[in-house]
């Protein structure tokens, strides 16, 4: 992986003539692939997907997961309803690791359940009272 951002980036230094811009182009690449060399850490609850990067960790629920496609090397889950070409971007990818059809069975039995972890409604005094104000 580093050895082809290197490639890369020397490819651009040599076409701009400047160690400085191979050198740029390097990190900007490093830093666009982060995803990539950074551990994550992924948990499925009942309430919801749980992802861990760099100790800040982030949970979706299952009620806001709007599909997913399950790839040769992993799951690619959409939070958005979005059938762009782009979609893939905003997804978040999860590789099997040998636990393929764990993974697709907690995927599949959350996302047919819908489970829900919150009150769409949130109820006051005045509207008991008045249940159709």
């Amino acid at each position: 992986m580093m050895m082809m951002l290197g490639l890369m980036a020397t490819g651009a230094g040599l076409i701009a003539q400047s160690r400085i811009m191979g050198g740029i182009c390097f990190s900007v690449l490093a830093i666009a692939a982060w995803r990539l060399w950074v551990p994550v850490s992924f948990e499925f609850r009942s309430r919801g997907l749980i992802y861990t990067v760099l100790g800040r960790s982030r949970q979706i629920p299952w009620t806001q997961i709007a599909s997913y496609q399950a790839k040769p090397r992993g799951l690619l889950v959409f939070a958005e309803d979005d059938r762009s070409p782009l979609a893939a971007l905003r997804s978040i990818y999860i590789q099997w690791n040998g636990q393929r059809a764990a993974i697709l069975e907690v995927i599949e039995f959350y996302s047919m359940n819908r489970v829900s972890v919150a009150s769409t409604r949130t109820f006051t005094k005045e509207s008991t009272d008045h249940p159709d104000a």
